[in-house]
Protein backbone atom coordinates (compact mmCIF):
# COMPACT_ATOMS: atom_id res chain seq x y z
CA UNK A 1 0.00 0.00 0.00
CA UNK A 2 2.84 2.32 0.44
CA UNK A 3 3.93 1.97 -3.31
CA UNK A 4 0.42 2.58 -4.43
CA UNK A 5 0.08 5.95 -2.21
CA UNK A 6 3.10 7.11 -3.89
CA UNK A 7 1.90 6.29 -7.00
CA UNK A 8 -1.25 8.33 -6.45
CA UNK A 9 1.39 10.97 -5.09
CA UNK A 10 3.99 10.98 -7.76
CA UNK A 11 0.74 11.40 -10.33
CA UNK A 12 -0.32 14.35 -9.03
CA UNK A 13 3.13 15.34 -8.66
CA UNK A 14 3.47 15.03 -12.50
CA UNK A 15 0.22 16.99 -13.10
CA UNK A 16 1.85 19.68 -11.10
CA UNK A 17 5.22 19.89 -13.22
CA UNK A 18 2.92 20.84 -16.31
CA UNK A 19 -0.25 22.53 -15.16
CA UNK A 20 0.38 26.63 -15.38
CA UNK A 21 0.67 28.53 -12.05
CA UNK A 22 -2.52 30.94 -13.14
CA UNK A 23 -4.10 27.06 -13.76
CA UNK A 24 -3.48 25.97 -10.69
CA UNK A 25 -4.93 28.46 -8.72
CA UNK A 26 -7.72 29.97 -10.86
CA UNK A 27 -11.20 29.17 -9.39
CA UNK A 28 -13.76 26.68 -10.99
CA UNK A 29 -17.09 27.82 -10.92
CA UNK A 30 -18.47 23.65 -11.19
CA UNK A 31 -16.36 22.96 -8.04
CA UNK A 32 -17.99 25.76 -5.88
CA UNK A 33 -15.27 28.24 -6.64
CA UNK A 34 -12.73 25.26 -5.78
CA UNK A 35 -9.01 24.96 -7.16
CA UNK A 36 -7.15 22.69 -8.26
CA UNK A 37 -4.88 23.83 -5.58
CA UNK A 38 -7.23 23.80 -3.26
CA UNK A 39 -7.50 20.21 -3.64
CA UNK A 40 -3.74 19.25 -3.80
CA UNK A 41 -3.36 21.20 -0.42
CA UNK A 42 -6.20 19.04 0.98
CA UNK A 43 -4.61 15.81 -0.22
CA UNK A 44 -1.34 17.05 1.06
CA UNK A 45 -2.88 17.79 4.53
CA UNK A 46 -4.76 14.57 5.42
CA UNK A 47 -1.07 12.51 4.21
CA UNK A 48 1.06 15.35 6.08
CA UNK A 49 -1.39 14.32 9.56
CA UNK A 50 -0.40 10.51 8.76
CA UNK A 51 3.06 10.95 8.87
CA UNK A 52 3.10 13.54 11.24
CA UNK A 53 1.25 11.80 13.99
CA UNK A 54 2.05 8.15 13.26
CA UNK A 55 4.54 7.86 16.34
CA UNK A 56 2.50 8.86 18.92
CA UNK A 57 -0.04 6.39 17.36
CA UNK A 58 -3.37 9.14 17.85
CA UNK A 59 -4.12 10.32 14.09
CA UNK A 60 -6.57 13.03 13.93
CA UNK A 61 -7.03 14.66 10.49
CA UNK A 62 -9.44 17.15 12.28
CA UNK A 63 -5.53 18.55 13.20
CA UNK A 64 -4.54 19.21 10.18
CA UNK A 65 -2.34 22.47 9.44
CA UNK A 66 -3.69 24.33 6.65
CA UNK A 67 -0.93 25.90 4.67
CA UNK A 68 -2.59 27.79 2.07
CA UNK A 69 1.26 27.94 0.38
CA UNK A 70 0.79 24.17 -0.80
CA UNK A 71 -2.69 25.96 -2.36
CA UNK A 72 -1.69 28.66 -4.28
CA UNK A 73 2.39 28.15 -4.73
CA UNK A 74 2.86 25.13 -7.02
CA UNK A 75 6.56 24.73 -6.32
CA UNK A 76 5.54 24.56 -2.49
CA UNK A 77 3.05 21.77 -3.51
CA UNK A 78 5.28 19.99 -5.78
CA UNK A 79 8.09 19.80 -3.23
CA UNK A 80 5.37 18.94 0.08
CA UNK A 81 4.46 15.87 -1.97
CA UNK A 82 8.28 14.88 -2.99
CA UNK A 83 8.57 15.58 0.82
CA UNK A 84 6.01 12.95 1.81
CA UNK A 85 6.31 10.39 -0.50
CA UNK A 86 10.21 9.82 0.99
CA UNK A 87 8.81 9.50 4.28
CA UNK A 88 5.89 6.99 4.01
CA UNK A 89 7.68 3.80 4.44
CA UNK A 90 7.29 2.93 7.97
CA UNK A 91 6.68 -0.10 9.61
CA UNK A 92 3.11 -1.74 10.39
CA UNK A 93 1.51 -0.65 13.44
CA UNK A 94 -1.38 0.15 15.61
CA UNK A 95 -3.38 3.27 15.49
CA UNK A 96 -6.30 4.76 16.51
CA UNK A 97 -8.08 7.37 14.91
CA UNK A 98 -9.83 10.27 16.82
CA UNK A 99 -12.27 12.71 15.24
CA UNK A 100 -15.03 14.95 16.09
CA UNK A 101 -18.76 14.83 14.72
CA UNK A 102 -21.39 17.07 14.36
CA UNK A 103 -21.88 17.43 17.83
CA UNK A 104 -18.13 18.52 18.26
CA UNK A 105 -18.16 15.33 20.38
CA UNK A 106 -14.93 13.49 19.74
CA UNK A 107 -14.71 9.62 18.63
CA UNK A 108 -12.54 7.27 18.39
CA UNK A 109 -11.83 3.62 16.93
CA UNK A 110 -8.91 1.71 16.14
CA UNK A 111 -6.95 1.42 12.85
CA UNK A 112 -3.34 0.45 11.44
CA UNK A 113 -1.11 2.00 9.47
CA UNK A 114 -2.12 0.15 6.63
CA UNK A 115 -5.99 1.26 7.21
CA UNK A 116 -4.59 5.04 7.43
CA UNK A 117 -2.76 4.40 3.86
CA UNK A 118 -5.66 3.01 2.22
CA UNK A 119 -8.17 5.72 3.35
CA UNK A 120 -5.45 8.18 1.97
CA UNK A 121 -5.19 6.29 -1.58
CA UNK A 122 -9.29 6.37 -1.87
CA UNK A 123 -9.28 10.05 -0.38
CA UNK A 124 -6.33 11.14 -2.95
CA UNK A 125 -8.33 9.27 -6.01
CA UNK A 126 -11.55 11.04 -4.80
CA UNK A 127 -9.51 14.50 -5.21
CA UNK A 128 -7.71 13.75 -8.72
CA UNK A 129 -11.38 13.04 -9.49
CA UNK A 130 -12.08 16.43 -8.99
CA UNK A 131 -9.24 17.99 -10.24
CA UNK A 132 -10.00 16.07 -13.10
CA UNK A 133 -13.15 17.90 -13.73
CA UNK A 134 -11.31 21.08 -13.16
CA UNK A 135 -8.72 20.65 -15.85
CA UNK A 136 -11.96 19.86 -18.01
CA UNK A 137 -13.22 23.56 -16.99
CA UNK A 138 -9.79 25.13 -17.73
CA UNK A 139 -9.09 23.30 -21.09
CA UNK A 140 -6.35 21.31 -19.97
CA UNK A 141 -7.91 17.58 -19.79
CA UNK A 142 -4.52 16.45 -21.72
CA UNK A 143 -2.34 17.03 -18.51
CA UNK A 144 -3.72 14.06 -17.22
CA UNK A 145 -4.39 10.32 -18.57
CA UNK A 146 -7.70 8.64 -18.55
CA UNK A 147 -7.05 6.87 -15.21
CA UNK A 148 -6.05 9.82 -13.16
CA UNK A 149 -8.75 9.91 -10.26
CA UNK A 150 -10.34 6.55 -11.23
CA UNK A 151 -9.81 3.83 -8.66
CA UNK A 152 -7.84 0.55 -9.71
CA UNK A 153 -11.16 -1.52 -8.89
CA UNK A 154 -12.99 0.67 -11.82
CA UNK A 155 -10.26 0.44 -14.15
CA UNK A 156 -10.64 -3.29 -13.94
CA UNK A 157 -14.54 -2.86 -14.11
CA UNK A 158 -14.17 -1.29 -17.31
CA UNK A 159 -11.63 -3.55 -18.81
CA UNK A 160 -13.97 -6.15 -17.98
CA UNK A 161 -16.81 -4.40 -19.61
Amino acid sequence: MIQDLQYQLKELESLLQGISCENYSKKITPLDDGTVGAHVRHVVEFVSCLINQYEQGLINYDLRVRDSRIENERMVAILAIQNLTQQLDRPEKDLELVYSNFSNKQLSCASTYSRELLYNIEHCIHHKALIKVALHELGERSLVNNSFGVASSTLSYRNEA
